[in-house]
């Protein structure tokens, strides 16, 4: 099999796994899942919270989390590939649109990865929602809370609710999903920047970039809480969770190789390899023993021929040789 066909059939099947992961997660989204776990307390007075607007709806979200992080490797790979390699205009575009794809690809099935475990870790782990009551609104008719403390299992038949979606959603609390999410990014931005830009020119832009990015997962989380849509160990633990997928999704990339300020990087764009040996002056001494060598062999024809007897034309060309 050629090397193009098997490139491929394994485009095909990547593209055909990510297709089955995001069509189960777009349906858990969508509430079309019907996953019964975990249970609500009858005196929990955490879940009785009035159901508010998002302050951070999902837009917005997806924009910080997906649109940015292309843009911010779009500017940098093309300036800096514009900046450092040699060649025309077209060759410059078509490797930074290499560099952004490559890199920006990896990015995209990490961040789905992010989202997939998010959304697994909510229906497993099934903790209500600050405005669960208000969401569910329970059939207090058919829960006994006298029984097991007030521990009731949860249940759509007990919800007497006719927006099915959002009573699945109501027992997605923990983890903050806007909380995971925005941290992820700010996290891998942070760090793409900390390796791509100098410090040379502006000691400020870096670091005033890196503090606008911390923003918006701040404000996001903060509003989760003041939208009572998560509690605060929810965006406590969303946040944490955010960063360590960030992190093993660089070292596992290894984004700190990718820097286009080490001395090798700028000696490979400008088309020299860098060498650690130190170029030798031309030695005379190999002239000197190729004439040595030249000699020896002339003397040593010069006493066969006069053991054998030679003729008088040969020995006045090798005298005029050695003449030379």
């Amino acid at each position: 099999m050629s090397s193009t066909r098997t490139k491929i059939l394994f485009t095909g099947l990547d593209l055909l796994l990510y297709a089955s992961i995001a069509v189960v997660l777009i349906l858990s989204l969508l509430g079309k899942l019907p996953f019964e776990f975990g249970h609500f307390n009858c005196n929990d007075t955490s879940i009785r919270l009035e159901k508010r607007p998002s302050s951070v709806g999902l837009m917005p979200l997806l924009i910080f989390y997906f649109l940015l992080p292309f843009i911010v490797i779009f500017i940098s790979e093309s300036y800096y590939c514009f900046l450092n390699q040699q060649g025309s205009t077209k060759s410059k575009l078509l490797t930074s649109l290499k560099k952004v794809h490559h890199l920006y690809l990896r990015y995209f099935l990490w961040a789905t990865l992010n989202i997939l475990l998010n959304d697994i870790t909510k229906i497993i782990v099934a903790v209500p929602r600050p405005h669960f009551i208000e969401t569910c609104i329970p059939d207090w008719q058919n829960i006994n809370c006298s029984h097991n403390s007030g521990f009731i299992g949860f249940q759509r038949s007990l919800c007497l609710s006719n927006n099915t979606a959002a009573v699945y959603d109501s027992m997605k609390s923990w983890p903050s999903g806007h909380a995971q999410l925005a941290a992820f990014a700010a996290m891998f931005l942070m760090v793409y920047l900390e390796f791509q830009m100098k410090e040379e020119n502006s000691l400020m832009l870096k670091r005033w970039l890196q503090s606008v990015l911390i923003i918006f997962p701040i404000y996001s989380s903060a509003s989760r809480i003041h939208d009572y849509k998560h509690h605060v160990s929810d965006v406590v633990w969303g946040v944490i969770f955010g960063c360590a997928m960030a992190v093993i999704f660089l070292w596992k990339t290894q984004l700190y190789q990718c820097s286009h300020y080490s001395e090798e990087n700028q000696v490979e764009t400008r088309g020299i390899r860098p060498s650690n040996e130190k170029q030798k002056k031309p030695s005379r001494m190999q002239l000197i023993q190729s004439e040595f060598g030249a000699i020896e062999e002339m003397e040593s024809e010069i006493v066969h021929h006069q053991q054998h007897g030679s003729p008088k034309s040969h020995n006045n060309h090798v005298f005029s040789h050695l003449q030379q």
